[in-house]
């Protein structure tokens, strides 16, 4: 189980440690996943106070209405940020109700990504006894950001969800009651799943179904969808391939489930979403640029990756026992 950290803690970019393994447990109780009809929306409230409502759809509603299904568990959520100014908070709060809500011992893990005074001090205003705050000195991306949270992390689940709060936090709360269901080793989020409703605008839709096109013909992966930013992964196979990654970027997310599926045995599960883009992000040539450069860099790097993986493997770095990757 996992000892709540003492609220504010900074860890130091120096941080090192590996994983330590830890048994995933089969128990805790589940809720009734019901699935959507039709797209009913209910009320959520969320920790920021009764005033507060967001709508999310009617298949999020037992797990949102219903506490402590996920006892005898525990999770580490990375949350990777950018400027995203005071607006963090309310969403890491929210975030800290779903797990609250769900009864496991858990960590949420704030990584700053060499982002302003403003954004860090909305963070450390949450003063959570589960939070751990890493503050990266300067801006490296999305990727570096991920790989120095998760390196700290301990639960028997590592997740990450994006700190805009276009994805809402209820939908962790979903992934970790199928994940104590068994639904798969590396739970991900899928914009292309037929129940996720999506707000995105017409430029965003077709530059991810380019990008999508573009890692079927390259990678060959049979997910349609690797780049939506919110991720749940079984602690040991997260252990197995980090080490392999070296993307700093964007390109995480595909670099991480390339690695994943190289594995063969690791079972990978699309689900919902919902994105309301209440940011406005908008799509830049530079990042398109950026991203596509990226994307080629893993696809040049995934032979030696996958390698070095291979030999993790079969010199018994990581071993597959049952329901278990050990370290």
């Amino acid at each position: 189980m996992i000892k709540p950290i003492s609220g504010g803690t900074t860890v130091s970019i120096t941080e090192n440690r590996r994983h330590s393994h830890l048994r995933v447990l089969r128990g805790g109780r589940a809720p009734n996943i019901a699935k959507p009809g039709t797209k009913l929306m209910a009320s959520y409230t969320g920790a920021v106070g009764q005033d507060s409502r967001r709508s999310v759809p009617s298949w999020l509603r037992a797990v949102v209405a219903e506490e402590g299904y996920a006892r005898g568990i525990s999770v580490s959520i990375v949350v990777p940020y950018y400027r995203p100014g005071p607006a963090i908070s309310r969403h890491l709060a929210e975030l800290f109700d779903v797990l609250d809500r769900s009864g496991a011992s858990f960590e949420v893990i704030a990584v700053s990504d060499g982002s302003d005074e403003l954004s860090q001090a909305a963070v450390a205003s949450l003063e959570r006894p589960e939070l751990i705050h890493i503050k990266l000195p300067m801006n490296q991306g999305k990727g570096a950001a991920l790989r120095r949270g998760m390196v700290v992390a301990r639960g028997q689940w590592v997740g990450f969800i994006d700190a805009d709060g276009d994805i809402p936090a209820p939908l962790m709360g979903y992934f970790i009651a199928l994940a104590i269901r068994g639904e798969g080793d590396v739970l991900i989020g899928s914009k292309q799943h037929p129940w996720s409703e999506v707000e995105l605008s017409r430029t965003r839709r077709i530059t991810s179904a380019i990008y999508r096109g573009m890692i079927r013909l390259m990678f060959g992966l049979s997910v349609r969808d690797t780049q939506t930013g919110i991720k749940l992964f079984r602690a040991g196979v997260l252990s197995a391939v980090l080490p392999a990654c070296r993307e700093d970027g964007f390109a995480f997310d595909l670099e991480v489930l390339a690695l994943c599926a190289s594995m063969g045995q690791v079972r990978i599960k699309e689900l919902p979403v919902v994105i309301r883009d209440r940011t406005c992000s908008t799509i830049s040539l530079r990042s398109v640029l950026r991203m596509t450069r990226d994307t080629f860099g893993v696809f040049l790097r995934k032979h030696s990756a996958c390698g070095l993986l291979e030999q993790r493997l079969s010199a018994g770095v990581v071993r597959e026992s049952g329901d278990e990757f050990l370290l």
